[in-house]
C-alpha cells in the first residue's frame, strides 16, 4: 500500500501537530511515514499515496519545503496538504514567486490566511487545530496524581503554569513586569510552574517561579496532564498564528489568562478565560536577521493589565469556587468540537484522491 509522508520541523510545536495529523491518517488505514525535514527523494513518488507538509510559511525558511511541493505536484498532483502558520506580516522582498505560486495552503487560523493572501499567497481552506479526546482522557486520569503533588510541593497556593518557548515574540519581558506586581500584592498566594527553553531559566530566577522541565523533554500527553493539573494557564505571548497551548489547556478544563488579539479570539472563550486587551502592534524582525521573511506583529499591552488578570484568577480561585468550576466545566465542554479527527479530515479526503 502507497504511504503518506508527513514532513514537518524540528519545533515542538510542529511536531506536536504533526504528530496528531499522523495519528488522523493512521486511523483511517494509511501507512505513514513522518519526517523532520524535507528530503523525499522523488524518485520514489511511485509508492507515495501522498504528503502533508507541517511548516510555518516564513517565505525563507519554507522554500525547501515549498519547493518540494512543487515539484510532487508535477508528480502527484494535487494529493498534497500544506498546512500552515505564520505569525505576522510576510515580508514580500523575500517571496520566490516562482516557487510559492504552485503551492495551496491550507492556514491553520483566519489571522494566518490573512496575512498569506495580503502576500499574494493562494490559501484554498482554513483549517483550526484540535485535540485528540483519547489523549485528553489519559491525561486528566495522570492530572490527579500531578495536582496530589503540587499540593503537597506548594501548599496553599494558586498554580499557574507558562508553556512557551523563549521567543521574543512571547512577551517574557510582559511577564516579568506583570510578577513583580503580583508578587507585591498576593506573593503569598501563587506559585508559577514553567516549561520552556533552557536558555532563559536564568531570567526566570525570580521568587514564585519554579523551573518544571526543559521544553521538549516532557511527553506531549505529560503536558497535557500538567495543563490538568494547575489552576490557570498564563500565556504572556505577544503574536501567535493559532496558539494550541491555550486551545489544549482548555480542553483540559482550566482557565487561560491572555491578551485578546487574533487568532486567539477566533477561537478563545473571552466570557470564561481571563483576558485583557492590547495598546498597539509593533513590527517586529530578529536583528540577526533583518532580510528575514516575517515581521511579527507583537500585540503590545502594559504589564499591569496581565498583572491584574492574574490577582484577579487568584481572587477567582480562592474566594468564588463556584464561578470558577462553572468555567472549567463550560471550557470542557466547548472544546470538544475541536476534536483532530474530525478537523482533519479534510487533510485525508484531500490525499485519497
Amino acid at each position: 500500500m502507497k504511504r503518506v509522508y508527513v514532513l514537518s520541523g524540528k519545533a515542538v510545536s510542529l511536531q506536536v501537530v504533526a504528530e496528531d495529523v499522523i495519528k488522523v491518517f493512521q486511523k483511517a488505514g494509511f501507512p505513514v511515514v513522518g519526517l523532520q525535514s524535507p528530503n523525499i527523494n522523488p524518485r520514489i513518488h511511485q509508492t507515495i499515496q501522498g504528503i502533508v507538509y507541517v511548516f510555518p510559511a516564513d517565505p525563507i525558511y519554507a522554500l525547501e519545503y515549498a519547493g518540494l511541493y512543487t515539484l510532487f505536484k508535477r508528480l502527484i498532483g494535487d494529493r498534497q496538504v500544506f498546512y500552515t502558520t505564520v505569525e505576522g506580516k510576510l515580508h514580500v522582498p523575500a517571496v520566490n514567486y516562482s516557487v510559492y505560486n504552485y503551492v495551496e495552503f491550507i492556514a491553520n487560523s483566519q489571522y494566518t490566511k490573512e496575512k498569506l493572501e495580503e502576500a499574494g499567497f493562494n490559501v484554498i481552506d482554513v483549517v483550526y487545530h484540535g485535540v485528540d479526546p483519547g489523549e485528553v482522557q489519559v491525561a486528566k486520569e495522570q492530572s490527579v496524581k500531578l495536582r496530589k503533588k503540587l499540593e503537597q510541593d506548594f501548599p496553599n497556593k494558586v498554580y499557574f503554569g507558562i508553556v512557551q518557548s523563549g521567543h521574543v515574540r512571547k512577551g517574557w519581558d510582559s511577564f516579568l513586569k506583570a510578577l513583580d506586581i503580583v508578587n507585591q500584592k498576593v506573593g503569598d498566594k501563587v506559585a508559577f510552574l514553567v516549561i520552556t527553553e533552557s536558555s532563559i531559566f536564568s531570567m526566570l530566577e525570580k521568587p514564585n517561579v519554579y523551573i518544571v522541565s526543559e521544553m521538549g523533554r516532557l511527553r506531549h500527553v505529560d503536558v497535557m496532564a500538567f495543563y490538568g493539573a494547575i489552576d490557570f494557564l498564563v500565556s504572556p505571548t505577544y503574536s501567535e498564528g493559532f496558539g494550541l497551548p491555550i486551545l489544549e489547556a482548555m480542553s483540559m478544563g482550566t482557565p487561560v489568562i491572555h491578551c485578546w488579539f487574533k487568532p486567539l479570539s477566533e477561537f478563545s472563550l473571552k466570557d470564561v478565560n481571563i483576558t485583557f486587551d492590547y495598546d498597539y502592534v509593533d513590527l517586529w524582525t530578529n536583528p540577526k536577521m533583518p532580510r528575514g521573511g516575517i515581521l511579527f506583529e507583537l500585540h503590545k499591552y502594559d504589564p499591569k493589565a496581565l498583572a491584574d488578570a492574574i490577582i484577579r484568577a487568584v481572587d477567582l480561585k480562592l474566594n468564588h469556587l463556584e464561578d470558577y468550576t462553572n468555567r472549567k466545566a463550560k471550557l470542557t465542554e466547548y472544546t470538544k468540537k475541536f476534536n483532530i479527527y474530525d478537523l482533519y479530515k479534510v487533510f485525508v479526503d484531500r490525499i485519497r484522491g
